[in-house]
């Protein structure tokens, strides 16, 4: 036991806890090569404490309490940790991905173990169901995060998991990845590995330090999480930025903006109760420093149509269900408010609430949130009238007239009017404008016949609903554009520096029915495919260029066809035909109008090999798959305008916030009215234009920043926990491009890294550059390492570049990981051996002193070999090369009876059924044996004629084992099946074995001194109370599986009784053989009659016990070992005699012999002879002088000084090489920033001057238009 005293004062017990190979529970708790387990010296029995650890030797190092936290063996800074060595993984960033494998639970052993492949770029098949069964896997133990190289994947875990977004994982990342000191958190999960912190900290950290716009694109689709991961990284960047007063306030508005967008924009869907229903691009403005100072969000592909209608078990947008429960009793009075159910608006999904969610808390939440952007009060009332008309225009109901409800004026009697004239009133006084024209505008439309004539033509009741609904769908679109300027002027509009963007969008959709919005919603993420597609490969092929290695063409899908099929000019795109499609056929009936677009889609694309015609719509090859989009309501949801009766009432409204909200869709109404040059009408915009130039701006700005991805994923539409649906995951993997972004970033070489951080990894498997440092650059060093694996990487498998080492497949990765992880296994036991002969090095320093002043004090020669020899204690390795000795040394019949036992209220006690004796202490024969000392040693078996024997010796803390070698040759047994003759002329097979014969086993508590003569000789004699029946060799044999009794060589069934002889340890029948009863030597000194095999009765078949006269040139350490052994077990000093002559006894001997020490300067190693019949003479050489010893003890001080000296140096040298090598590379990466701010400069220029050359084209070509028309009309 080791006591250490920290800096607090408080006395720690560390009991040795080995963490080496062996099965043994016993022997791994006395192991003095490996960690502790802590323990207060208060008396209480639990209570593991936060330990260092060293994180290349795994183990605990003594030197923890130093103040420079780091191991003095292996010089690594050392992790404290709470639990015990768990067997656990570490995961480490390298280079381009996350490299992660067994062999990193070397290098620290407090990460939990990986699961799965953190990295899909190292799966060793690439295929969607591989993918999914990764996720799987890692979705099933609480891992929702995962790597393809750069981009994150997410999938939602649909419950919350304790600690994953703590402070603590934000302070982890925020400090780089390093350890706070507190070790795991709270539900043992390591902290690093592939999180949204992680990504979100290398955009921030990117943006600050490279000066570069960053953006993070999240997609996936309704119910992934993909809101959820975009709140997570903006709390993650406002608790990392700055904290000046403006930096808080810009940072409250954005967390607060929250509650607002997700009223207005998010909606109940089948699939998730919280779905974002809009596309959302949060641009947050920083300064040189990384301080927030203002925003901006732009959104787009908002789901208007779910104002009017809901799909079954949806719901409408989260606002009208928070005010129609939350409002107070004015505001429901005064705009007529009811239950939600009592609205056809918010009816038509049949579900009403969501599960765990108060709808008038969110309300009370939402009405915080307008006055955290500063919306005025007024404001906010008339955001509440727009809600509340559009409740109620979807109440208003459409009918022939009657005498009750005919207005004046109401035209012909085929016209149809507004039923509830009430709800209309209603309307009309929010809207602002006249009820009777209110109605016409809804139930009737004007046509231009000719250039003078207009009539107007009575709509039938679904063209008035859908007119109705037009006129909401397109108050709640452009409040809803207003509440996002709101937010963007709250944040306000300041000069900035750097931006980060995060773009949170619908993923890939795929639908039993897609329709128009599903063909826009794919559109986008084409065009953000191929972003993702160009700056990967343009990354790659720029680094290739840059390390000088050659570019090998990467086969992928380019989905530029794609993209040029849906918004090319030449031919015509999709797009581009729908729009034609709308412009000519105003008049026409929507199912009309979609079958035209059908045939001229196939008449333009026919040839096309990514667009395909069926009966009901069409196919388009997108880079995820094959999706059909149905025709139905293209070309009316494509429109996405008002007809000029609406606009012409909405335009006499009197309600200047309608105004205000409908001034650009009012302004456009104007434009196409009005007639340009020659009288020809302006084009209307349709919502195929607008989502291309919102497309072509998002790209645009995309393309300026430096992208990072998100790809989120539902595990099931059940949104139930701890549950994958295969079919479903595997579905989303197909359609959101996995495997083929999977392929790009595999193209080529999987894996690349600089040299240094290679040869910083990897330099454990070459002898080359381990242990002594490569002499050379750390180019030459990472070649020196492959080659000396060429026999493991197949050839062409690795590439040197000019900075960095490329590896072709994970597969030589993981097998560089295993060499590393074997170099690994290698030193740790290095160092523990190391470590172990340190300790016991320093051990020996107090030994040999303790020794000295003994041998001082009664004037002893010294040997040179004796105060100079390094001490090691275990000079054979017990438990390696003395294995077959084990049971020899652990075989006790009296201890191995103890047995535990447990009383009625719960205390434990031991009791011995050989002794029959009981007891509540834990009996020391319980613990392993401890070994002390091993060695060989030589011993005087003849005392007459002074013959020695060469032996072994053990000692452990209870006793004193002699072993001896000897070589017998055994006859095999002639082979079955030979005739008698063939087995007469045979001569007989002999082999040869090497069999360890138990001498002598002494129990250290029978020793009664110790003796060394004056002299410099090797002599140690050993005295000890001789008891009356010695002990003898016991060797264990397993009694289970025993067939025959090796005392009478009778048959053993399965059922006889059998047992081991307490004596000699052979297998006995219990009825035959243990019927002997003789008194055995307890280790306490009494005897005790056992039961035991006749052989055990009629004689002693080795040595008793004696004095014993050895010769060891480790005569020093052991009697310093034996002597403070004794004292822990006993608690008395065992007496030592230093003199000339000494005497001893041996067994059955009544007279004692003596031994007189000579010096003699002709011998060289200590002699025995024989003087007499009981004297021994023994002679040996001439010592050495205290002055010489001193003046060697000065040397070897001035040697180890200078060796100090010569490892600061290396160690200095080395790390300004790092120093210069890290500047270097950041001069490099500083040179590369600067080249891609003027290529994106360069390219913008050219976009721009491209961008003029059109419009002088277009402009051109308007005026030759106009000249033309105007000659017409002069004709």
């Amino acid at each position: 036991m080791v006591i250490i005293t920290p800096k607090h004062g408080r006395e720690l017990h560390f009991y040795f806890t080995c963490i080496s190979s062996t099965t043994n529970t016993a022997q791994k708790e006395h192991c003095v090569s490996g960690i502790y387990s802590l323990k207060k010296k208060e008396g209480r029995k639990g209570g593991k404490g936060r330990l260092p650890f060293c994180l290349l030797g795994r183990f605990l190092c003594a030197s923890f309490t130093t103040p420079t936290g780091f191991c003095f063996i292996c010089r690594l800074a050392l992790v404290y940790n709470q639990r015990l060595y768990q067997g656990q993984n570490r995961v480490e960033k390298e280079g381009n991905a996350v490299v992660s494998s067994s062999s990193m639970a070397r290098a620290e052993a407090n990460g939990p173990a990986t699961v799965g492949v953190e990295d899909l770029v190292l799966l060793p098949q690439l295929s969607e169901k591989a993918i999914m069964e990764n996720l799987k896997l890692r979705h099933s133990k609480d891992l929702i995060y995962t790597n393809i190289g750069p981009v994150l994947l997410s999938v939602n875990p649909f419950k919350n998991i304790p600690n994953l977004y703590s402070d603590e994982r934000v302070a982890f990342f925020r400090s780089g990845g390093k350890s706070n000191g507190r070790g795991d958190s709270g539900n043992g999960n390591n902290l690093g590995g592939p999180h949204i912190f992680a990504l979100a900290e290398d955009t921030y950290r990117t943006m600050v330090s490279d000066g570069e716009n960053q953006c993070v694109i999240i997609s996936g689709e309704s119910g992934a999480g993909k809101t959820e991961a975009s709140k997570q990284i903006m709390q993650y960047i406002s608790a990392v930025s700055g904290d000046t007063e403006e930096m808080q306030r810009v940072k409250h508005i954005i967390l607060a903006s929250n509650p607002l967008l997700e009223a207005f924009g998010n909606a109940k869907t089948v699939r998730n109760d919280n779905s974002s229903r809009f596309g959302k691009f949060f641009e947050i403005f920083f300064d040189n420093m990384g301080g927030p100072i203002g925003g901006r969000m732009s959104n787009f592909l908002l789901e208007k149509s779910r104002v009017v209608s809901q799909q079954k078990g949806e719901r409408n947008f989260h606002v009208f269900y928070q005010m129609c429960r939350g409002a107070d009793a004015s505001l429901r009075e005064r705009l007529k408010l009811r239950n939600p159910e009592e609205f056809f608006y918010l009816k038509q999904g049949g579900v009403r609430d969501r599960a765990g969610i108060d709808d008038a808390q969110e309300w009370a939440e939402m009405l915080d949130a307008m006055n955290s952007i500063q919306l005025s009060k007024e404001n906010q009332q008339s955001i509440f009238d727009i809600l509340a008309l559009i409740l109620h225009l979807g109440e208003l109901q459409f009918g022939p007239p009657s005498s009750g409800n005919r207005a004046e004026g109401a035209g012909s009697s085929n016209s149809l009017v507004v039923l509830n004239r009430e709800e209309l009133t209603f309307c009309a006084t929010l809207l602002g404008v006249d009820a009777d024209a209110m109605e016409r505008a809804l139930t009737r439309r004007r046509l231009a016949m000719g250039s003078s004539e207009v009539v107007e033509v009575p709509l039938d009741v679904q063209q008035c609903e859908n007119t109705r609904d037009a006129v909401s769908k397109t108050l709640y679109h452009h409040l809803f554009d207003y509440i996002v300027d709101s937010i963007n002027t709250a944040l306000g509009k300041k000069k900035y520096d750097l931006m980060l963007g995060v773009l949170d969008i619908y993923g890939f959709e795929v639908f039993n029915k897609n329709g128009f919005e599903q063909f826009c919603i794919n559109y986008v993420n084409e065009k953000l495919q191929q972003i993702f597609i160009e700056l990967t490969l343009k990354v790659e092929q720029e680094e290739y260029v840059r390390e000088k290695i050659p570019w090998e063409e990467v086969k992928y899908f380019n989905n530029k066809v794609v993209c040029d099929l849906i918004e090319g000019s030449q031919p015509p795109g999709l797009f581009a035909v729908i729009d034609d499609v709308c412009a000519t056929m105003t008049k026409e009936k929507e199912s009309v109008a979609d079958i035209k677009m059908l045939d001229k889609l196939d008449a333009v694309h026919a040839g096309n090999r990514h667009f395909n015609r069926t009966e009901r719509g069409f196919f388009v090859k997108h880079y995820a798959g094959d999706v059909h989009y149905d025709s139905d309501g293209f070309t009316n949801r494509n429109k996405d305008t008002i007809s000029a009766d609406l606009s012409l009432l909405l335009r006499s409204s009197t309600n200047t916030f309608v105004l205000g909200i409908l001034e650009e869709i009012l302004n456009d109404a104007v434009d196409a009215d009005t007639s340009g040059g020659g009288g020809r009408k302006k084009r209307a915009t349709t919502a195929g234009f607008k989502i291309r130039q919102q497309a072509s701006h998002l790209v645009k700005t995309l393309m300026g920043c430096n992208p990072h991805y998100l790809r989120t994923i539902k595990p099931n539409d059940e949104k139930q926990p701890n549950y994958a649906d295969e079919a479903r995951m595997l579905h989303q993997v197909k359609y959101l491009g996995l495997l083929e972004n999977l392929r790009v970033r595999r193209a080529g070489y999987s894996y690349r890294q600089y040299f240094d951080k290679f040869l910083k990894r990897f330099k454990y498997i070459s002898p080359a550059t381990f242990p002594r440092p490569f002499r050379g650059s750390d180019r030459d060093a990472c070649a020196a390492i492959l080659r000396h694996v060429d026999g493991v990487l197949p050839s062409g498998s690795w590439h040197l570049g000019q900075q960095k080492i490329f590896l072709r497949q994970p597969q030589h990765l993981f097998a560089l990981e295993g060499l590393r992880d074997a170099a690994f296994d290698k030193m740790v036991h290095k160092i523990q051996r190391g470590w172990y002969r340190y300790l016991q090095n320093k051990e020996g320093i107090r030994l040999k002193a303790y020794m000295a002043r003994s041998y001082d004090k009664a004037g002893k020669v010294r040997r040179a070999d004796s105060v100079f020899r390094p001490y090691v204690g275990d000079y054979l390795d017990y438990h390696t090369e003395l294995a077959p000795l084990h049971p020899f040394v652990e075989f006790d019949p009296v201890g191995s009876s103890w047995k535990e036992y447990w009383t009625s209220d719960r205390k434990k006690y031991y009791h011995n059924y050989a002794l029959q004796s009981t007891q509540w202490e834990r009996p020391r024969e319980l613990s392993q044996r401890k070994i002390i000392f091993t060695g060989f040693v030589d011993r005087v078996v003849d005392h007459q004629n002074a013959s020695l024997e060469r032996d072994i010796l053990v000692v452990t803390d209870m006793a004193i084992f002699l072993f001896h070698e000897r070589t017998e040759v055994l006859v095999q047994p002639t082979a079955r099946g030979q005739s008698k003759r063939s087995r007469a002329s045979a001569p007989p097979q002999t082999v040869s074995t090497v069999r360890r014969v138990l001498q002598k086993r002494i129990d250290l508590r029978y020793l009664s001194s110790i003796s060394v003569t004056g002299q410099a000789d090797t002599v140690l004699l050993l005295h000890v109370y001789q008891p009356s029946l010695p002990y003898r060799e016991v060797v264990s044999k397993p009694v289970k599986g025993a067939r025959q009794c090796e005392c009478c060589n009778s048959k053993l069934s399965v059922v006889t009784k059998k047992q081991n002889c307490p004596g000699c340890g052979r297998v006995c029948c219990l009825k035959g053989c243990l019927v002997y009863a003789r008194p055995m030597p307890m280790l306490l000194g009494h005897t005790k009659p056992m039961l035991v095999c006749p052989s055990c009765i009629n004689g002693e078949p080795h040595e008793p016990v004696e004095d014993v006269l050895l010769l060891t040139h480790m005569r020093t350490e052991l009697a310093a070992l034996l002597r403070k052994t004794y004292y822990q077990l006993m608690c008395n000093r065992l007496p030592m005699v230093i003199g000339n002559s000494l005497s001893y006894r041996l067994f059955n001997e009544d007279e004692q012999r003596s031994i007189t020490a000579t010096t003699s300067a002709s011998t060289i190693e200590t002699e025995v002879t024989a003087s007499g019949p009981t004297s021994l003479t023994v002679i040996s050489p001439p010592g050495i002088s205290r002055d010489k010893i001193e003046s060697i003890n000065a040397a070897r001080e001035q040697r180890r000084l200078a060796e100090a000296e010569r490892r600061r140096k290396e160690e200095e040298e080395e790390r300004s090489r790092e120093a210069a090598r890290e500047m270097e590379r950041e001069e490099e990466h500083k040179r590369l920033v600067e080249e891609r701010r003027r290529a994106r400069a360069a390219a913008a220029e050219e976009e721009e001057a491209r961008r003029l050359e059109q419009e002088q084209i277009n402009q051109q070509k308007r005026e030759a238009e106009a000249k033309l028309v105007a000659e017409r009309s002069k004709r």
